[in-house]
């Protein structure tokens, strides 16, 4: 994952930066914050399930949910971009933490 022109290659790493993103986030606005596997990774929050969402954008985006897991994070990511990559072959590359 990439933060700030910083990469992330640690699975740790990355999932407490991804945290750190929500935490720092001061508006409603969805903000972009970094990239993974060729998506561009926004966060917001979402006041009506108070959570906060990750939107990745390649040609089309996809939401979901983030916790306040480090690594689980992590994974909801890998397995939607897993999801993808069966319904849209092409979309995300093979690469995984």
């Amino acid at each position: 994952m990439k933060f700030d022109n910083q990469i992330y290659s640690d699975k740790e790493a990355a999932g407490k930066k991804l945290i750190e993103c929500c935490q720092n986030l001061k508006s409603m606005e969805e903000k972009e914050v970094g990239e993974y596997r060729g998506f561009r990774m926004k966060i917001s929050f979402d006041s009506f399930s108070h959570n906060f969402q990750l939107t990745l954008k390649n040609k089309y985006s996809y939401k979901l949910d983030l916790g306040t897991d480090v690594y689980g994070n992590i994974t909801r990511i890998n397995n939607c971009l897993e999801n993808i990559e069966k319904d849209i072959p092409g979309e995300s590359s093979i690469f995984f933490f």
